[in-house]
Formats: C-alpha cells, structure tokens, sequence
C-alpha cells in the first residue's frame, strides 16, 4: 500500500531538519578537527619527511609513520588507503624508481615480539628494513612484513603476505608468498 503524501513530505521536512540541526551540533565539528588531525600527524606532516624522487603520486589519504626512514624514487604509485611505515629504530622502506603500490596495502618495517596478556611489559617493536624494487608491483590487500625484499620487476599477487625475499621478475601469491611463476627480464 502505498504511502499518502502527508507521510512522504513530514518524512522529508524531518530529515531536512536533523541535517540542520547536524550543522550546529558540536560533535559534528569535533569530529572534523580529529579526522583532520588524524590527516595530518598520518600524512601531511610525515610526507614533507620522506625523501621521493620527482614525479611520485601518492593518494592523499596514503598513513606514513616515521616519514625520515621511508626513501621513494622516482615515479613512484601508492594508492589509496595504503599504510607505510618505517620503524622507530631507524630501519628504513625503500621504494625504488617505477614500483607500484595498489590501494588498502600494508608495509610494515616494525616487527612486534609477543608479550603475555598477564604482564606489564609494552611491546617492544624491532625494526628490520624493507626494499621495494625498480618496477615492482604490490596489488591491493597485501602485506608486506619487515625484513622483506621484493627484487625488480616482481609482481606480487592480491591479498598476499611478503614475509622474506622474492626473487627479480617473479610473481608471488599466497600466505606466506610463494613464488608461482619466474619471468625473464625481457618479459
């Protein structure tokens, strides 16, 4: 049964309303000044710290952490909501020249050491480098844990876990990445 148009126009005056009222809420500009925070100590302000070479495009909603160890080359591709991170101690991420890294991908120099829930202790994180070589292509969803070397040309597969080396012009999948096809260089 359909309704009559009394419902559907208080329905919309009421909805035109609480987008009004929306407006003068407090919560609503609280909110604002957190996100742009978030945007700024995550990204605005750590990527004015990370070396890149020219013509680098990284997505403006791209996490950094320790922005001073993280060294992009030239042409350089991050997409959207990808998270870099070096680690505090220093251990850097190098992205070569050309590499791509897809949306919703991590890279994580730091390496946690488990603790047990019943102690004090904080986590302590280790820092192990990670290089990202000449040409390398990262699909969406994969991680890239610390210590990891992905050789030029690789192409690791979507949603996969680097946990060690890839050989140059392999192509990796899985968790962990395994190796499923070895290219030669003129591929």
């Amino acid at each position: 049964m359909p309704k009559p148009k009394a419902l559907k126009t208080k329905s919309k005056n009421l909805r035109a309303l609480g987008g009004l009222l929306s407006l003068i809420d407090p919560r609503t500009y609280l909110q604002l000044m957190k996100i742009l925070h978030f945007m700024n100590y995550s990204h605005a302000s750590q990527l004015r710290k990370i070396t890149k070479g020219p013509k680098a495009r990284i997505a403006p909603n791209v996490s950094f952490a320790n922005g001073e160890y993280i060294r992009m080359g030239s042409n350089v591709r991050i997409g959207e909501y990808a998270t870099i991170w070096a680690a505090d101690d220093g251990a850097p991420v190098i992205i070569d020249d050309w590499a791509v890294i897809s949306p919703h991908t991590l890279v994580s120099a730091a390496k946690y050491q488990a603790v047990s829930p019943m102690s004090n202790e904080q986590r302590q994180a280790e820092g192990n480098a990670i290089h990202i070589g000449k040409g390398a292509v990262i699909y969406s969803y994969c991680i890239i844990l610390a210590g990891s070397k992905i050789g030029e040309g690789a192409t690791i597969a979507p949603g996969s876990l680097v946990n060690g080396d890839i050989p140059p012009y392999a192509i990796a999948m899985g968790s962990p990445a395994r190796v499923v096809l070895q290219r030669k260089p003129e591929d």
